[in-house]
């Protein structure tokens, strides 16, 4: 089983490429990640940033403690933004 440690430095290794800047293969044809903005909430709670790649700390130089998130944060969430999910969701039974 791997240790916290080296999971951290596998997905650090993984991740380094795309961050930085890279073309992927998709089925819709190929993306270019060198001008996307990545949000990492919590793919490294488990890690301390000493335990972070140099490289990949001055990619993502921010570091944040989250609360998580109450009953009604998630209810904001589904119902507030004007393409939200539950009006998705309502939206793709209608057309079924």
């Amino acid at each position: 089983m791997f240790s916290a440690f080296l999971y951290c430095l596998l997905m650090q290794r993984d991740l380094l490429p795309l961050i930085e800047g890279c073309s992927i293969s998709t089925k819709h044809g190929n993306v270019k990640t060198d001008h996307m903005l990545f949000v990492c909430s919590g793919a490294f709670h488990s890690c301390k940033p000493s335990d972070m790649l140099a490289e990949l700390q001055g990619r993502l130089p921010i570091r944040v403690e989250l609360k998580p998130l109450t009953e009604n944060d998630m209810y904001l969430i589904l119902t507030v933004p004007e393409s939200n999910l539950i009006r998705q969701q309502v939206i793709s039974i209608r057309i079924i």
